[in-house]
């Protein structure tokens, strides 16, 4: 309860009891006192289920699916007569992985996905400096925007065709 943030007149009511029964819980028995402290690890121990339940869903998992049919005997208990067991994949969700590999990996300098464009306009000069990996579909957007904004300034200001260079950061040059 504390790891999912309830206060403890919260706590006091899911337990059928008052605040203040809580508070002298707290001042009685040491355990519950630890247990219950914000800064506990029962936070800690909650943050690092979410962790593990995220990473298996991202990653993708089995699961064996149970299907009981259930009758009563003769002394009214109740016994399985069919049981069936399927296994079952739960493929892994890419957007979850990216989520994961992005946000564990801070600091680290991998897996970042970070991008910019900058654009800076001297005079008659236009620079566009991209920074991440930068998907060719999302260059060709930039430049046909780069290229109207061109015409647009040739046509009011009649100035010369303006000229491009493109600058392969891989190989250096």
């Amino acid at each position: 309860m504390v790891a999912s943030g309830m206060s403890e007149k919260e706590i006091g009511y899911w337990l059928g009891v008052k605040p203040g029964t809580i508070k002298k819980w707290k001042q009685r028995y040491e355990e519950f006192k630890l247990a219950t402290d914000s800064k506990s690890s029962a936070k800690k121990i909650a943050g690092a289920y979410l962790v593990t339940s995220g990473l298996r869903a991202a990653t993708g998992y089995d699961i064996e699916e149970v299907d009981q049919v259930l009758t009563k005997n003769e002394d009214g208990e109740m016994v399985v007569i069919k049981e069936t067991r399927k296994l079952k994949h739960r493929p892994a969700d890419k957007d979850l992985l990216i989520f994961f590999l992005i946000n564990m990996s801070r600091g680290s300098g991998e897996w970042k996905n970070v991008k910019s464009i900058e654009v800076t306009e001297k005079k008659q000069n236009l620079n566009i400096n991209l920074t991440g990996v930068i998907e060719s579909d999302t260059i060709r957007k930039l430049a046909g925007a780069a290229i109207k904004q061109a015409d647009s300034m040739d046509k009011k200001d009649k100035l010369p065709v303006i000229e491009a260079e493109v600058i392969d950061a891989k190989s250096g040059d």
